[in-house]
């Protein structure tokens, strides 16, 4: 009876080793790393001791696969890490940038956002809690190569921070009197939305 050597066997071992490994990578393909890039520091009048950062989780492509809120202290520490969300979460209900009281503060909606090149975002938010009214303040997500950034629509300067000031009544928050738009130099402020018509104003 012919026998097989040891270097026959181990060729054989070698050869379904190989193919039990192809196989695995087959079913199991490994998923791409996620790049994340911070968009806009978020900062308000009733949350004075954190930063929350919106991030993008961005495809191999550039193209934006989720969103997330990270929230920081003062010392730029991270308190909380961020859920990414889906981003098409912005056109179809609107994403949460700030709650109180299990109230939506702050939401971002859209009618033409595109996870490939971005497009207008609409920052809706409370005006007045007692009367019910809101307000908005429109602002373009632009993409420029695989760089994302957050811009004003009159004269495409970039935001890197928004903080949303608060109207008080008895020393209590009952809504958004001001959103201070940050520009990218110096963090330098760039202009205002005022509560009262809707109109920002430049500075």
């Amino acid at each position: 009876m012919p026998t097989i050597s040891s270097r026959a066997l181990y060729f054989w071992a070698k050869a379904i080793l190989c193919m039990v490994f192809l196989g695995l990578v087959i079913h199991f393909p490994t998923h791409a790393m996620v790049v994340q890039q911070k968009l806009v520091a978020i900062t308000s009048d009733d949350f004075p001791n954190e930063e929350i950062r919106l991030v993008l989780d961005l495809s191999e492509q550039g193209d934006i696969q989720g969103v997330r809120l990270h929230t920081y202290n003062l010392k730029g520490e991270k308190i909380k890490d961020g859920v990414p969300v889906d981003p098409q979460q912005i056109l179809e209900g609107g994403l949460t940038l700030l709650t109180k009281d299990d109230y939506k503060i702050v939401t971002l909606k859209s009618g033409s956002f595109a996870i490939h090149n971005g497009g207008e975002i609409i920052v809706d938010y409370v005006k007045n809690g007692i009367r019910g009214t809101r307000n908005n303040l429109n602002v373009e997500l632009n993409r420029q190569g695989d760089t994302w950034k957050l811009i004003t629509p009159e004269d495409g300067r970039t935001i890197t921070g928004l903080h949303f000031k608060s109207d008080k009544l008895f020393n209590k928050s009952i809504g958004i009197a001001q959103i201070q738009i940050i520009g990218e130099e110096s963090s330098t402020k760039i202009s205002d939305q005022l509560a009262a018509d809707g109109r920002p104003s430049c500075i």
